[in-house]
């Protein structure tokens, strides 16, 4: 169950992070270079489709990898950088 709930928690970060970008929007730049590249090649609804693929993907892999000792920090920290960039841009805001 601990498991689950970590590959959760990625996937809730990148989801966290694109409506937050959403919600960003006109208030501030991207940073991210991926994600301004997607923003200015595709419009600013493709960032929060790119977030949601990545949520569907970093989940499913995390849950994959978190069999390994060593990897469950490194997917923690994934969890940690979604949430700082969901911050960063609520910060925006402001």
């Amino acid at each position: 169950m601990r498991h689950m709930a970590l590959a959760v928690v990625v996937a809730l970060s990148q989801l966290a992070d694109g409506l937050a970008f959403q919600l960003a929007r006109g208030h501030g730049t991207e940073l991210n270079p991926g994600a301004a590249t997607v923003f200015d090649a595709f419009g600013p609804s493709s960032v929060l489709a790119f977030k949601i693929l990545a949520a569907i993907v970093l989940g499913i892999g995390s849950y994959a990898l978190l069999s390994h000792q060593r990897a469950r920090s490194a997917i923690a920290w994934l969890a940690v950088f979604g949430f700082v960039g969901c911050l960063t841009e609520l910060i925006a805001i402001v």
